[in-house]
């Protein structure tokens, strides 16, 4: 936290995104899921407003909000961040994630499948796992 303070004191914003996310991650790691989630999206937030913002950074921030909800059986929102973070590492050629959240969407992707109702929906989400296996 003082590492946030002073980053924030002296407008050295990056610093402060990266304390950010650290302290997220140790929210995270203490089972602080909201706390976390709370941390994270006031983050992305103030960095969809920052012109010179890295994507590597949203990119990090959307992987770890992923993780949290998949954590909170929160699937279709956790589908929604890991989407947002395949996005960038597609578009920017992040390729150094590309793996981990491809791993972190299949992972979405076969709990969406075990909560599904229908064959349908269950087939979708399968082939969306094969989608993902060819990238």
């Amino acid at each position: 936290f003082n590492v946030l303070d002073l980053a924030s004191s002296k407008g050295i914003k990056n610093i402060t995104y990266l304390s950010w996310y650290l302290i997220a991650c140790v929210e995270k790691e203490e089972g602080n899921f909201d706390m976390a989630l709370g941390i994270l999206n006031n983050a992305i937030l103030n960095m969809e407003k920052d012109e010179n913002i890295s994507e590597l950074f949203i990119m990090i921030f959307k992987e770890i909000s992923a993780e949290i909800l998949l954590a909170q059986h929160e699937y279709e929102k956790a589908l929604f961040c890991v989407n947002q973070a395949h996005d960038i590492v597609v578009n920017y050629k992040v390729h150094i994630n590309a793996n981990s959240v491809s791993k972190l969407m299949s992972a979405v992707y076969q709990q969406l499948i075990s909560t599904a109702k229908d064959e349908q929906t269950k087939a979708f989400y399968a082939n969306k796992i094969k989608q993902i296996s060819k990238l």
